[in-house]
């Protein structure tokens, strides 16, 4: 006979369960009031936060008015920005914010230092302490302790809380910087496709003072050539940059003596490095105007 403790588990499992479908089921309806609310509203901050102004929400833990996040840019309160969306988890509340006003961040490429506009996103993780209520009014008070929400962008530059950042602007020189990394740019790819050019041009010629006298050696060889003139290395120039005999020049069948064999692949490889040098001379960049 089963204990009486036994019996009772799988109500008390049924129980569990159907609070923890309650409690999901109240979270989500909270949560969609919220959004209803706050998504894509025009806010202010009224607290600090960092963003490492990728393509990923960057962490704030916000307790009180406290905040304490790791990106590599930091925000001062009176930021203009938009509410993404809003997350609510069991311990916490997760405001997704875009940063409205862009930052200016160097990138190195050679011997420049370039400028790229970002657009920086903020999350704040609101901490719920164990007896705080959890309803959409309480949460929208939370919400509104660390966001000033207005009904437009116009009225967020108006607020007189707004801290008035606007875009850095770039040097009085930096149009010049541009030009010439494009101008470097197109050197670069240049200076790239004329080496390989040389390099296919000496191997060829090395292949071509490699050419034996050996009958085997070169019906190989004629075979080589004509199996590689049906093969087409294409015209992408960066695929072109990247290719090499071994993706190209096919193994001879076995049954066929060494001699044959090597003429075989060493004719492939002439064409291959004739054709690629050829091919490759459309790759030239012309300098920009």
């Amino acid at each position: 006979m089963p204990s009486r403790s036994s019996t009772h588990q799988p109500a008390k499992f049924v129980l569990l369960l159907l609070l923890a479908l309650a409690s999901t089921s109240a979270a989500a309806a909270t949560e969609a009031e919220l959004n209803a609310s706050w998504q894509g509203a025009w806010v202010i901050t009224r607290v600090e936060a960092n963003s490492d102004c990728g393509s990923n929400y960057t962490n704030n833990e916000v307790r009180g008015r406290l905040v304490s996040g790791k990106g590599s840019h930091r925000f001062d309160a009176g930021e203009l920005g938009r509410v993404h969306k809003i997350n609510v988890k069991r311990k916490k509340i997760e405001v997704l914010l875009d940063v409205s006003v862009p930052l200016l961040a160097p990138r190195h490429e050679g011997p420049f230092t370039l400028l790229d506009e970002v657009d920086c996103k903020i999350e704040y993780q609101i901490a719920l302490r164990g007896k705080e209520q959890r309803d959409a009014e309480s949460l929208d008070s939370l919400v509104a302790s660390i966001l000033e929400r207005h009904d437009n962008r116009a009225g967020a530059l108006d607020s007189i809380t707004w801290n008035g950042r606007q875009r850095e602007p770039y040097p009085e020189d930096y149009e010049r910087t541009v030009t010439a990394h494009r101008v470097w740019k197109v050197d670069q790819v240049n200076m790239t496709v004329g080496r390989k050019i040389e390099e296919s041009v000496e191997r060829a010629s090395r292949l071509v003072e490699r050419i034996e006298e050996d009958p085997e050696y070169l019906a190989g060889f004629a075979a080589g050539v004509d199996e590689a003139r049906r093969d087409s290395l294409g015209e992408d120039c960066d695929r072109l940059l990247s290719l090499s005999p071994s993706t190209f020049v096919e193994k001879a069948a076995k049954g066929s003596s060494s001699e044959w064999r090597e003429g075989f692949e060493e004719g492939q490889a002439l064409v291959f490095h004739l054709e690629l040098a050829r091919r490759l001379h459309d790759c030239f960049l012309p300098l920009p105007l």
